[in-house]
């Protein structure tokens, strides 16, 4: 064999052997995400925060969702999220408006370009519902109707993060938007007579008042948007994503009682803002006026 045909013919080996390793390498190894569901105790009235892990498998982009339901058909599924990077991913949401003293299920659901795979079905009980005197809101079949101070001290809403390097506080005055409202139907309060603060000095910036639907349960079940206005280094429009205000807890009492409930909203960008409704006092009216009533 001549001399460039001994090197052709080493070099192709070389080839080959190159090629054999990149192929069968384990860190480029792929396939379907591999997937899995941890169990939960944040469970409150009517949200539960669902764990879970969700591995790339090879591929840099993977997306996933969380399906969720009254039986292992689901039914129901959370907006779909887009995880980038190889390797395992820990993933945490929160199932909002689910319905008090019900049996549930989830499950995850990851996708890459090699296909789609669920996790194990995940059951839980959501074990907290409202009481009046004592009885579950189903031994009231014309409905619990109920109301919100909004005078003096009126509720407040904080909403907190950092944006553009700014540490951001948004509060705003929280008013009644609806006249009469039934435990476990939907209630809707306004956010408005804003302030903005930057860095905790009161800004220019003037925000727009924010529409809040919430059902008795206390989830807000609105993506939060706030839209600055005015000469304001702040994006125009920042969204907050949909937060769940999680009521753990309201002792019976016939008496308004201050109650406060926080979230936690992530941004299209990732970035984590802090949202908290502050002394909403509730009370009964029409036949149940004066009578106790909170969650056991």
């Amino acid at each position: 064999m001549s001399r460039y045909g001994m090197r052709h013919a080493v070099a192709l080996l070389f080839g080959a052997v190159a090629l054999f390793a990149l192929y069968s390498s384990p860190a480029l190894a792929s396939g379907p995400p591999i997937v899995s569901i941890e169990s939960s105790t944040e469970h409150s009235l009517n949200t539960a925060q669902i764990n879970g892990t969700v591995d790339s498998n090879g591929y840099f982009t993977t997306t996933y969702k969380i399906e969720y339901g009254k039986t292992k058909l689901y039914g129901q599924s959370t907006a779909t999220k887009t995880l980038s990077g190889s390797g395992a991913h820990a993933i945490s949401e929160v199932l909002a408006g689910l319905e008090a003293l019900s049996t549930d299920h989830a499950r995850i659901s990851a996708t890459n370009g090699a296909g789609t795979t669920t996790s194990s079905d995940f059951q839980f009980e959501m074990l907290l519902g409202w009481k009046v005197e004592g009885k579950p809101l189903s031994s009231f079949p014309k409905g619990v109707a109920y109301g919100v101070y909004d005078n003096e001290p009126v509720p407040k809403v904080t909403i907190t993060g950092t944006s553009v390097g700014l540490a951001t506080e948004v509060v705003c005055d929280g008013r009644d938007g609806e006249v009469q409202s039934f435990l476990g139907s939907t209630y809707r309060m306004t956010a408005e007579n804003c302030k903005v603060y930057l860095n905790g000095t009161l800004s220019e910036c003037s925000q727009k008042s924010i529409p809040l639907t919430a059902n008795a349960n206390a989830v807000v079940i609105e993506t939060v948007k706030l839209k600055t206005t005015g000469e304001c280094p702040l994006p125009e429009t920042i969204v907050l994503g949909n937060p769940g205000f999680a009521l753990k807890e309201m002792a019976e009492a016939a008496e308004p009682q201050p109650v406060s409930m926080s979230a936690t909203a992530v941004t299209t960008a990732g970035a984590k803002w802090n949202i908290t409704i502050s002394n909403m006092r509730w009370f009964l009216f029409g036949e149940q006026t004066g009578q106790k009533f909170g969650i056991s």
